[in-house]
This record gives structure tokens, sequence and C-alpha cells, in this order.
């Protein structure tokens, strides 16, 4: 299953909402995540090298990603049909390495700030997610 979490709009909470999400899966459901940190300012992956300095343990694997190569990663990360692949997304729209992400995603959460910016870039956002990829179901979360 492919999760992926985005908004055009930054400080909406993706990344806190991805690394909740990552933390749930795999402490309380027990189901084996990969996090594809595709964001710009890569804070998840920061924070997982972080904690490797510390010596914690690792609850899911945590790779840095860009979007041109989400076609050679999704290949090899969907080869094993019960992982779930959860994938922090850069907070924009403008970038067609954004296009097989939405096609390959089973579910996209949106989370959202009430305010009025956030809320017409949330619109749009899930306009054009259910452009590209109809049958993924969405949730926006705010």
């Amino acid at each position: 299953m492919v999760i992926i979490v985005g908004n055009q709009k930054g400080g909406a909470g993706k990344s806190t909402l991805t690394m909740l999400l990552s933390n749930y899966l795999t402490m309380v459901k027990g189901n084996e995540v990969t996090l594809l940190d595709m964001d710009y300012q890569k804070s998840i992956f920061q924070l997982y090298e972080k904690a490797k300095i510390l010596e914690n343990d690792e609850l899911y694997e945590v790779v840095e990603a860009e979007l041109q190569y989400f076609p050679s990663i999704f290949k090899v990360l969907s080869q094993k049909k019960d992982k779930i692949i959860l994938i922090d997304l850069p907070g924009k729209l403008d970038d067609n390495g954004l296009i097989p992400v939405f096609q390959g995603a089973d579910m996209v959460l949106i989370p959202f700030t009430y305010d009025s910016l956030t809320y017409h870039s949330t619109i749009i956002f899930c306009l054009v997610v259910k452009k590209i990829n109809p049958n993924a179901k969405r949730l926006i979360v705010g």
C-alpha cells in the first residue's frame, strides 16, 4: 500500500503527520513501513539520521528520495506486498515528477490548517490528485 501525505501549502503538517502515522503503523499495528522523504527540507530524514547517532532502534526505514527517482524506487519497494510505503511530499504542485507519485498512490492524506490560504491550496491539491488518480482514496486531515 502506498500512502502519500501532501498539500501544496508549506507548514500544513505533512512531515509531522507522516512521522506520526509511521510510528503508529509500526509500533501499534506491527506493519513494516518504508518512509520516503521527498520534501525539499528533508526534515524527517535528518531526524532519522540523528536518531542513528543516538543508537536508537530503527522502527522503520527512512529513505531520502527525489521525485524523479520515484518510478525506480517504487518498482523495488512494491515487490513486497505487505509493506506500507509512506511518502512525505514537497509542498508544491508545479513539478511533473509528482505525476507518477500520484498515480502510484492508494491513499492520499491531505493535512491542512484552518486559514483561507491553506483552504484554497488544499482544494486545488485535491482536484489535481483526483484528476491524476481518481481511484486513490483521499482524506483531508485538519
